[in-house]
């Protein structure tokens, strides 16, 4: 099994804006613009950063990015600023309590700001429900889509087509006891990880696979031969948890994480911006250094097309 045989199993969609009030507008006014966005939770305080790149310096004015105190990484510039409202905070953790609900990436576009989400057909139902809870008490908050998914590769060819995108593989030498604590019961399992907003340690993984033993399995019933079964299981393990801390602190996104065990291997893909690759490789490097008995080989950095992720 390989990542594009599962890559449409999470078969709808919903996109979500929060209208935030910004009182300058970094960016170009073209509707096509995007700025990718992070929302992550410190206490009870949940902030979002915004990432512009140094390599379209045309699409952000300078000025504004000062006012802005932008922080300067590798190659590209960090804005943080605090979401406004605790109801576009608390729509956000509401999808991500729902069964199978990935929330694949978040963006800035006008002064706003959306949440992009994937989830299975099942728990449409719920999505629903939770999206009424708060358009009916919030004006901040807008439905933009709600429907078929096309599947994360469409999804993630929407994204390159405006931000070059980067394909990321590594190799993690574990034993078959390590792999089973990362939270994934066996290889027959593919999981995708979703930790982009939390307040714990803990990850969630929606392991794609055919087997449950060991998973929590979400009762998700098959939808014909397309889908095999979808479970759900959680985890805190020391070697994932510690280099999500490094990659939030150092600022680095992440759009999508796929984790596949083998004999005695776990294979990491992560799909980022082209802009974060330097940087992400780095904080890799350093760990690996710094914990010789983690041994993490790098396998591939290749651009992202929509043909990339059949080798994987």
């Amino acid at each position: 099994m390989i990542i594009s045989d599962v890559e449409n199993y999470l078969d709808k969609r919903c996109i979500i804006s929060l209208r935030q009030d910004m009182n300058f507008h970094i960016s170009s006014s073209d509707p096509d613009h995007l700025d990718l966005a992070y929302i992550f939770e410190s206490g009870e305080k949940t902030s979002f950063l915004t990432f512009f790149g140094k390599k379209q310096p045309e699409k952000h004015d300078p000025v504004m990015l000062r006012a802005a105190k932008g922080v300067e990484q590798d190659d590209y510039i960090v804005v943080e600023r605090d979401l406004r409202g605790s109801g576009d905070a608390a729509i956000i953790r509401d999808f991500l309590s729902i069964p199978t609900m990935i929330l694949t990436y978040t963006y800035v576009s006008n002064g706003n700001l959306y949440a992009d989400f994937r989830f299975h057909n099942s728990v449409g139902s719920e999505a629903s429900a939770i999206l009424r809870k708060h358009l009916s008490s919030s004006d901040s908050i807008s439905v933009e889509y709600f429907g078929p998914s096309g599947g994360l590769l469409s999804i993630l060819g929407e994204i390159n087509r405006r931000i070059p995108l980067s394909v990321l593989v590594a190799d993690v030498h574990m034993n078959q006891e390590e792999i089973e604590n990362v939270g994934i019961p066996g290889t027959e399992f593919i999981a995708e990880l979703e930790d982009k907003i939390s307040r714990d340690q803990k990850y969630r993984l929606l392991l794609y696979g055919s087997d449950a033993r060991n998973g929590k399995n979400v009762e998700i019933p098959s939808s014909g031969s397309k889908y095999s079964p979808i479970r759900e299981s959680s985890s805190s393990h020391p070697l994932l948890t510690t280099l999500r801390q490094h990659f939030n602190e150092k600022n680095i996104p992440r759009l999508s994480v796929f984790l596949q065990p083998f004999k005695d291997t776990l294979r990491i893909t992560v799909i980022l911006p082209d802009e974060s690759v330097r940087s992400y490789i780095k904080v890799v490097a350093l760990f690996t250094e710094h914990h010789k008995t983690s041994m993490i080989d790098l396998k591939t950095r290749a651009p992202f097309d929509g043909k990339t992720l059949d080798f994987f």
